[in-house]
């Protein structure tokens, strides 16, 4: 490839996980933006927000970078990960990074999957809330491939 085509593999991040022959296909996923982010402690300010990617809620696979003092932060970031089954979902964690204390979680946004599955490979465009304890928080749109 030439520039500025990239393809970069975290290949210790890769042979951590499941075995490379257990694996069905690599998911590539672009974060584009989050809306209206709220943090649940009203006298924080502004979230600095960077966004998680897991499966399942384990391990933390790929992370956005950290926009500063952003309620709608723009990343437009693409990940490429490895997939070992359609039947968990994608857990996009959104936190509030803090310099000098533990960041703050400020909501999970999950992705089935399985709706890779029904024909339509790619998924545009997907509005996914972004919730804490069974409210909305905001929103975050993706792009799943």
């Amino acid at each position: 490839m030439y520039a500025p085509h990239v393809f970069t593999l975290n290949i210790a991040q890769m042979l951590g996980g499941a075995a490379i022959d257990t694996a069905i296909g690599v998911l590539a996923v672009t974060v584009h933006h989050a809306a209206g982010l709220k943090n649940p402690d009203q006298f924080a300010g502004t979230p600095d927000p960077y966004c998680t990617l897991s499966i399942n809620n384990r391990e933390e696979l790929a992370r956005t970078a950290t926009k500063k003092e952003n309620a709608n932060p723009r990343w437009n970031e693409t990940k490429y990960l490895i997939i070992t089954s359609l039947n968990d979902p994608l857990c996009l964690t959104i936190f509030d990074y803090n310099e000098f204390r533990n960041d703050k979680q400020l909501g999970i946004a999950t992705f089935p999957l399985k709706d890779l599955e029904t024909g339509e490979n790619e998924q545009e465009n997907v509005q996914l809330p972004v919730m804490v304890n069974g409210k909305e928080r905001g929103q975050v749109i993706i792009e799943a491939s």
